[in-house]
C-alpha cells in the first residue's frame, strides 16, 4: 500500500494489533436496565355511595424514571356496567418525570342500593415513554406595525440565525426583525425592526428563494388589492449586517381576496410556483414560475390559474397526499365547513398546472388553517386543521388513509380535540423528543381574556386508525388576538421555541423552550460484542437465509476472509443472539462488503472489494431458506482498478439488475461494472469494466438520484483533494455502456472519509453527510440541484463537531421523528456519535444538535445502523477492529414494559351509607 491509503491503514492496522489478544471469544455483557421503567398496576374496590365516587387504581413505576410516561387504558364490564355503575371506558394518565406512583381514577355511578359486589376489568392498552414535559419561559413582546397577522421565520441575512418577518394588514407593510442573538443565551434580541411597503390590506406571508438567487424572498397576500407582492432579498450576506434590504416588490394578480400564499414546485420543473386562496372567488390560484435565468430581477410568472374550491377557502397547504411524487393541494373552506383535497395531474415541465376536481371532507364548523403531517407514523402525511365553532372550537385531526397512488383521497373520520378557546393557528413538531409530532396551537382568546399557546402531546401509536392527543395548557399567554403560530430554534440552543403574532396589541410574541433534557434521549443498551475475524474493517446486514432477521456479515481486512453471524434473537429482545461465526475465503485484503441480489433469485449476495488484489469477488448464496448454515456457490473474481477501497451496488442503466460501483482509492476513479447475469444464474457475469475519473484518493462513494431523473447519480469522497466528486449518470435506459457527465468537486473539511446521503431537509432531495477525519467533524452539503439538470448543485458546506478521527458515517431515525440523524464512529475515541437532526423543514441551513457519544470497542472502524431485534427501533452495529469484534448497541429510548394489568376493580355493597363513601 502507498500514498494517503497507506497513511490510513498502516494508522489503523498499528493501533489494531495491539488490542487484538483483548476479545479471543464472545464478550459478554447486561444490557442497560436504567433506561427501562415498568409500570404495574394494582386491583382496587370502593364502597358505593349516594353520591359519585373515584375507585383509584394504584400505579406504580420502576426503573427508569427520568422521562415522563403515558398510560392509555379501557375499562372491560363484568358484572359492572359502564353508563349504569361507573362512567369512563377509555382514557389516559402521564406520570411525570421523576414520579414513582400515580392513581388511574374512574368514575363510579351514585348507588343506593343494597345489590351484591359488582366488578369490571382495567386494562392498560399501552405505556409510552414522552420524554419531559414542554416548557416554554415567559413571553418577550416586541412591536410590530399595525394589525400584525402574517408570520414566517427564515433567515434573511444569512447569519445562521432565523429572523422574523410579519405582516402588517393595517400598515400595508412588512415587518423584519433581523435575529441578533447569541447561541444559547436564555432571551432573543433583534436588531430595530424594518418595514418594507407591500399592497394593501397583507394577511399572509411567506419566504421562499423564487428566483434561484440563494436567498430567501419574501412573498406576501394583499387581500385588498387582490394581488401577490414578491419583494427579491438584496441583502449583502457578509459579514452579516444588521440591516435588510430587499428590491421595490413586484406585484402579481390573484382572485378576490387573496388570504394566504404558500410556495411548491407544481410542474417539477426546478423552480418554486405560487399558490394562493381567493377567499372570495372560491378557488385556489397557481401562478406558474417562468423565471429563465438564476437571481435575475425581475421575475416572471404566469397568469394565475384558478381551480374551483368549496365557499370561502383561507388556508392551503400542499405535500404529496398519494405517494405519485407530485405535489397535491390541501384548501379549507371556512363557510361550507370543508376541506378540499385537490391531486396534482400536472406533467412534469408543463406550462400550465391541472389538478383533479376538488374532493371535498366534512371538518366542523369554521375551519380555518390547514397543515399536513404524519400524525400516526404510518408514512403518510396527515390533515391538522384548526376551526373557529363560536361554540365549540377545535382542532381537527383526519388520518390520511389513501392507498399509494389512489386517483381520489381517502381519510379516517375527523377526530376532535379542544385546546384553548379560538384556535387559530397550529404548526407539528416532536417537542418532548419521544418521536412523534406534538401540535402546538395559538389560541385567540375570548373577550378581554388574553391568546394562548397550548401543546396537545401526541400518544398516537405507531400506524394507529384512532389519534390520541393529551392537553398541556400552556401558561404563558400570548398578547390580545392570538393569530400566526411559528415554531423555530430562535436562540439556536437545539431546541424548538414558539412565535407567535397578536393582532389585537400589535405585538409579536417569542416564548423560548425550556424543556429540560432527560438520560432517554437517545438512549443505546451496554453494546454487546461478537468475534469476528482479525481486523474487521466494515459491516452489513441482511437477511441471508431468509427467515425474516437481519445477520451480520463483515470482511476480515488481516485474514484474508468474511464473516457472517446468523441472527438468533427473539423479536423485541432486550439482548442480542447469534449463532458460531462462519467464514468464507475471498482474494488479499477485503476491505468492504456489499449485499446485492446479483442473479435475481430474490436472496442477497456478498460482494468483496479486495484492496491488495485489485479485485472484487462475487459469492452467490445458495443458502436454503431457514437454515442454520450459510452456503455460497465457489468465489468469483473480477479486476477493478488499483486498490479498491469500496463497492456498491445501483442499477445504473435501468434494467432492473444491480450493477456494481468501485472506488479505486489509488487510481483516482470509480469503476462501473453493469450486471449481465441471467436470472436465476448460478454463475455471475458483467459487462466490460468502465472507469471515470474522481478526485486524488477516492476511498468511499455513494449512489443517489442527485437530479431526480430517476437514474443513480455517483458522489464520491476525496481524502487528499478535501472534496467530493459527483458525477451525473448519462446512461441511457438499458445501454450496454454506463454514460457519465464529467466530475464537478465541491469542498470539504480535511482528509473526507465517508460519506452517506439522507434527505436532512425535507425538501425531498437527497443531501450529502461527510465525515471528515483529520478534521474531526461531518459536513452536510444541502442539495439545490434542478429537476433532470445535467448540472448538479449543492449549498457550501455545514460542518458540526463529532470525536477524534471520524472514520464512518451513518444516518437513521434514532429517535423516531421522522427526520435522518448523523451516527459516526470515531476510531481515535473508541465511541460513537449520535447527532440529532433538529432541521426545520424546508430549511436553507441544516442543524444538529451536540453529539452524544456512546462507547464502543477498541477503534471504531465502520458503523451503519438498522433494527436486529425488530422492535421498531434502529440500533448500531461497529467494526471495532481493536478487538477484532463487532459491537451491538440496541436502541433503548423510552423502554416501557407493563405489569398487572388487567387489574380488577371492585364496587363493595356490604355497607351503605346516605352519602359519602364507604
Amino acid at each position: 500500500m502507498h500514498g494517503k491509503k497507506e497513511f490510513f491503514v498502516s494508522y489503523r492496522t498499528s493501533r489494531r494489533l495491539r488490542a487484538t489478544t483483548l476479545l479471543l471469544g464472545l464478550c459478554l455483557s447486561v444490557c442497560a436496565s436504567a433506561d427501562t421503567t415498568t409500570v404495574a398496576i394494582s386491583a382496587a374496590s370502593k364502597g358505593s355511595s349516594s353520591v359519585p365516587v373515584n375507585i383509584n387504581f394504584p400505579v406504580t413505576r420502576s426503573g427508569d424514571t427520568s422521562y415522563d410516561t403515558i398510560l392509555n387504558y379501557h375499562t372491560v364490564d363484568s358484572t359492572a356496567f359502564t353508563g349504569i355503575d361507573y362512567y369512563v371506558n377509555y382514557g389516559t394518565l402521564l406520570i411525570p418525570a421523576g414520579s414513582a406512583s400515580a392513581n388511574i381514577p374512574i368514575l363510579l355511578a351514585a348507588d343506593a342500593s343494597a345489590d351484591p359486589d359488582k366488578n369490571f376489568q382495567l386494562v392498560l392498552d399501552s405505556v409510552t415513554g414522552i420524554g419531559a414535559t414542554p416548557s416554554f419561559s415567559t413571553q418577550q413582546i416586541f412591536a410590530t406595525g399595525a394589525a400584525p397577522g402574517g408570520l414566517a421565520i427564515a433567515d434573511i441575512n444569512g447569519d445562521g440565525a432565523p429572523d422574523m418577518i410579519v405582516a402588517n394588514a393595517s400598515d400595508n407593510t412588512v415587518s423584519v426583525f433581523l435575529n441578533i442573538t447569541p447561541p444559547g443565551v436564555s432571551m432573543t434580541n433583534y436588531a430595530p425592526a424594518q418595514t418594507f411597503s407591500v399592497g394593501s390590506n397583507p394577511v399572509a406571508v411567506t419566504v421562499a428563494d423564487v428566483n434561484g438567487g440563494g436567498k430567501p424572498d419574501l412573498i406576501v397576500a394583499n387581500s385588498g388589492d387582490n394581488t401577490i407582492s414578491v419583494l427579491l432579498n438584496t441583502t449583502v450576506i457578509a459579514p452579516f449586517p444588521l440591516s435588510a434590504s430587499f428590491a421595490t416588490q413586484q406585484i402579481f394578480a390573484t382572485g378576490a381576496h387573496p388570504s394566504s400564499v404558500i410556495t411548491a414546485d407544481i410542474n417539477g420543473d426546478g423552480k418554486l410556483d405560487l399558490i394562493v386562496t381567493n377567499t372570495l372567488a372560491d378557488s385556489v390560484s397557481v401562478l406558474l414560475n417562468n423565471t429563465i435565468v438564476p437571481g435575475i430581477s425581475p421575475l416572471s410568472f404566469s397568469l394565475q390559474t384558478p381551480f374551483a374550491t368549496q365557499s370561502h377557502p383561507v388556508s392551503v397547504a400542499a405535500t404529496d397526499m398519494n405517494g405519485d411524487g407530485k405535489v397535491d393541494l390541501i384548501v379549507t373552506n371556512h363557510d361550507a365547513n370543508t376541506v378540499s383535497v385537490l391531486f396534482s395531474a400536472t406533467i412534469t415541465g408543463a406550462s400550465a398546472p391541472s389538478f383533479s376536481t376538488q374532493q371535498s371532507l366534512f371538518t366542523s364548523t369554521g375551519p380555518a388553517s390547514v397543515i399536513t403531517a404524519d400524525i400516526n407514523g404510518d408514512g403518510r402525511p396527515d390533515l391538522i386543521i384548526t376551526t373557529d365553532d363560536s361554540i365549540n372550537p377545535a382542532v381537527c385531526v383526519l388520518l390520511n388513509t389513501t392507498v399509494a397512488n389512489a386517483p381520489v383521497p381517502s381519510f379516517a373520520m375527523p377526530q376532535m380535540f379542544f385546546p384553548g378557546f379560538g384556535p387559530v393557528s397550529v404548526v407539528a413538531a416532536d417537542l418532548n423528543g419521544d418521536g412523534k409530532l406534538d401540535l402546538a396551537v395559538a389560541a385567540k382568546g375570548s373577550g378581554l381574556a388574553l391568546g394562548e399557546v397550548d401543546i396537545l402531546l401526541n400518544q398516537t401509536p405507531a400506524g394507529a386508525s384512532q389519534t390520541r392527543f393529551s392537553t398541556l395548557p400552556l401558561f404563558n399567554p400570548a398578547g390580545s388576538q392570538a393569530n400566526t403560530l411559528k415554531i423555530s430554534d430562535m436562540n439556536r440552543d437545539g431546541k424548538l421555541d414558539l412565535i407567535v403574532t397578536n393582532t389585537g396589541d400589535n405585538t409579536v410574541s417569542v416564548l423560548l423552550n425550556t424543556t429540560a433534557a432527560t438520560s432517554a434521549l437517545p438512549g443505546f443498551s451496554t453494546r454487546q460484542s461478537f468475534a469476528a475475524g482479525t481486523g474487521p474493517t466494515s459491516v452489513a446486514a441482511a437477511d441471508l437465509n431468509m427467515d425474516g432477521k437481519l445477520d451480520l456479515i463483515m470482511p476480515n481486512y488481516d485474514d484474508n476472509t468474511f464473516s457472517v453471524l446468523l441472527n438468533a434473537t427473539m423479536s423485541a429482545d432486550s439482548l442480542e443472539s447469534f449463532t458460531q461465526r462462519q467464514t468464507f475465503a475471498t482474494d488479499a485484503r477485503p476491505y468492504v462488503v456489499a449485499i446485492a441480489d446479483i442473479n435475481g433469485d430474490g436472496i442477497p449476495d456478498v460482494i468483496t472489494a479486495n484492496q491488495d488484489s485489485d479485485t472484487i469477488c462475487v459469492f452467490l448464496n445458495t443458502t436454503t431458506p431457514g437454515a442454520t448454515q450459510i452456503t455460497f456457490s465457489p468465489r468469483q473474481a473480477f479486476s477493478t482498478g488499483a486498490q479498491p477501497s469500496d463497492v456498491i451496488s445501483a442499477d445504473v442503466n435501468g434494467d432492473g439488475r444491480p450493477d456494481l460501483i468501485v472506488t479505486n482509492f489509488a487510481a483516482g476513479s470509480v469503476s462501473v461494472l453493469l450486471n449481465t447475469t441471467p436470472p436465476g444464474a448460478s454463475s455471475s457475469s458483467f459487462s466490460t469494466l468502465q472507469s471515470f475519473s474522481v478526485g486524488l484518493h477516492g476511498i468511499e462513494s455513494v449512489a443517489i438520484d442527485i437530479n431526480g431523473d430517476g437514474r443513480p447519480d455517483l458522489a464520491t469522497v476525496n481524502a487528499i483533494d478535501n472534496t467530493v466528486s459527483v458525477l451525473v449518470n448519462v446512461t441511457p435506459p438499458g445501454a450496454a455502456t454506463a454514460s457519465f457527465a464529467s466530475q464537478q468537486t465541491f469542498a470539504t473539511e480535511l482528509a473526507p472519509q465517508s460519506i452517506v446521503a439522507a434527505d436532512v431537509n425535507g425538501d425531498g432531495k437527497l443531501d450529502l453527510i461527510i465525515a471528515n477525519t483529520l478534521s474531526n467533524s461531518v459536513s452536510v452539503l444541502l442539495n439545490t440541484t434542478e429537476q433532470a439538470s445535467a448540472v448538479a448543485s449543492f449549498s457550501a458546506q455545514h460542518s458540526f463537531p463529532t470525536g477524534a478521527h471520524p472514520f464512518s458515517v451513518a444516518y437513521a431515525d434514532i429517535d423516531g421523528d421522522g427526520k435522518p440523524d448523523i451516527i459516526v464512529a470515531s476510531y481515535k475515541d473508541s465511541t460513537v456519535s449520535v447527532l440529532r437532526n433538529t432541521t426545520m423543514p424546508g430549511a436553507a441551513t441544516p442543524n444538529f444538535a451536540t453529539q452524544q457519544t456512546f462507547a464502543t470497542g477498541g477503534y471504531p472502524f465502520w458503523v451503519t445502523a438498522t433494527d436486529l431485534n425488530g422492535d421498531g427501533k434502529p440500533d448500531l452495529i461497529v467494526a471495532d477492529t481493536g478487538i477484532s469484534a463487532v459491537s451491538i448497541l440496541l436502541n433503548t429510548q423510552y423502554n416501557s414494559l407493563i405489569s398487572g394489568s388487567p387489574a380488577t376493580g371492585t364496587i363493595v355493597h356490604d355497607l351503605l351509607f346516605a352519602s359519602g363513601f364507604q
